[in-house]
């Protein structure tokens, strides 16, 4: 007959606590998403999902920002049924597999109580609830990045250049999702100048060769289908924003610190 002490049903149990705080954290962030407003953008993302579904093309029949997420969310709300909940549904299984990838991205750097702290951080803060609950362009593009800096940390390791050139392609995939994503670019150069170009050449040479192709093909499939024309003003900002006024210090301090410091900072810990 196999017995445990006592020290080893409290590590049992520990075992347990994670995942049940983590399914408690996503029913909370589930309800919320369930509270929230409709926003003018995520309206006018769901309803060109509908134009989309009932058959018109993104760009070409009507002004449409990010196809590449109308495609994504298109597939699952086709099978759900085009509804509020359903779109934050999709969202919310987004944040949760960025926290999944930014959990093993933790565990394999700084072992497993950084991972979970890493984890719940990212559910629990209140930038994260409020925005990335509703149907926006930021979980996606999130979600791919993530994913990206993972693949890219992995190929750094394991000197794996296969993994850096997937590490590019999602990059680039995201730039057409939110085109924030391009600040990464940055911030990965910064990185491999920080660690020696030379040393890890091949790592970036595929990743920007990853990159650069899938920017170039998608390009080419939403081209040959919209037209040049109309594809580049898409991916341009809007005209009917101002651009004159200079914008908030607050806002051009939240840009650097997550856009650029933060992700710098957490890959040169390797």
């Amino acid at each position: 007959m196999f017995y445990l002490d006592s020290s080893n049903k409290k590590a049992m149990k520990k075992e347990y606590y994670f995942p049940l705080f983590a399914l408690l954290l996503i029913i909370l962030r589930l309800f919320i998403a369930s509270q929230l407003d409709v926003n003018p953008d995520e309206g006018g993302l769901l309803y060109d999902i509908k134009l989309l579904l009932s058959g018109k093309v993104p760009i070409l029949d009507y002004n449409s920002r990010s196809p590449l997420l109308l495609y994504t969310y298109s597939l699952p709300l086709s099978l759900l049924k085009i509804n509020l909940m359903a779109g934050r549904l999709i969202t919310l299984v987004e944040v949760v597999l960025a926290a999944v990838i930014l959990y093993r991205l933790g565990q394999v750097m700084a072992g497993s109580k950084t991972a979970q702290a890493t984890f719940f951080i990212f559910l629990i803060a209140p930038l994260s609830i409020f925005h990335l609950s509703r149907v926006t362009t930021e979980p996606l593009q999130q979600l791919m990045v993530v994913a990206s800096m993972y693949l890219l940390y992995l190929s750094l390791k394991q000197q794996d250049t296969k993994q850096s050139l997937g590490a590019g392609i999602l990059l680039a995939l995201s730039i057409f999702v939110r085109r924030s994503a391009l600040i990464y670019l940055l911030t990965t150069l910064l990185l491999f100048l920080y660690l020696g170009w030379r040393k890890h050449k091949d790592t970036a040479i595929s990743y920007y060769v990853g990159f650069i192709a899938a920017l170039v093909l998608v390009t080419v499939v939403f081209t040959s289908t919209v037209g040049w024309d109309l594809f580049i003003n898409s991916m341009l900002p809007s005209s009917s924003q101002t651009y004159t006024q200079p914008q908030p210090l607050f806002t051009l301090l939240k840009v650097l610190v997550f856009k650029l410091l933060v992700p710098y900072l957490f890959l040169i810990t390797l």
